[in-house]
Formats: structure tokens, C-alpha cells, sequence
């Protein structure tokens, strides 16, 4: 499943844009905005009700709601295939094993300000 870009800039939005990115389907519906009322944080994560393509609900500065796209990686933690698929280098078969089973990237270290 491909990224759906949507260009920024151009005409200002003058209404609720609550379309599915990659089928069009139209989701326009009192009941989802009032769970995003409900939601009580910024944006609210959602699957197309006919593609189960995940989207995202925002409002606009201008009070217009809209969908945009969720992420690539938001439902699933990235394992080593995704990272070896993205390398631009042919990688062996045995190599790729070997990642997987047996190297495991250092944690993050955390520096607290003293």
C-alpha cells in the first residue's frame, strides 16, 4: 500500500473534507465528527469504512474538518524487513538471516539535565 500525497497550498478549503484518499469515498457524517468532539485531542485516527484505509481527522484553522493520511508504520513497529527492503545496496540472503536473528540496534540513551 502506497503513500497518497496530497499537495499543499492552492485554493483554500471551504468545507469538510472528509474523503477517503485512495477510494473517494465520502464519509460525510454527523456521527464522525462528533467522536472527534468526543476524542478530546487533536487528531483522530481512522479506517476508511469501505477501503480500511487509515486516515487521520484534523480541523483546519478555519474550523473545516479533513482527512490526511495516517502513516506508513503506525499500526505496526518496523521490523527488519521493511528496513532491509528500503537498503540500496543488493543485500545477500545470509546477511539479511544474520540481521535478523542475531543483530539488535542499541537502545537510545537517555541524558537527563542536571
Amino acid at each position: 500500500m502506497g503513500m497518497i500525497i496530497r499537495k499543499r497550498g492552492g485554493v483554500p478549503i471551504e468545507g469538510h473534507r472528509l474523503f477517503c484518499l485512495q477510494c473517494e469515498y465520502d464519509h460525510m457524517s454527523t456521527r464522525i465528527i462528533n467522536r472527534y468532539k468526543n476524542n478530546g485531542t487533536d487528531t483522530m485516527h481512522f479506517l476508511c469504512e469501505n477501503c480500511k484505509y487509515p486516515l487521520r481527522m484534523t480541523t483546519t484553522r478555519r474550523g473545516f474538518y479533513v482527512f490526511s493520511n495516517q502513516g506508513a508504520y503506525s499500526y505496526r513497529p518496523r521490523t527488519w524487513d521493511d528496513v532491509i527492503a528500503e537498503i540500496p545496496v543488493k543485500m545477500t540472503d545470509e546477511l539479511a538471516a544474520w540481521f535478523k536473528d542475531k543483530y539488535h540496534p542499541p537502545r537510545k540513551k537517555i541524558i537527563k539535565n542536571l
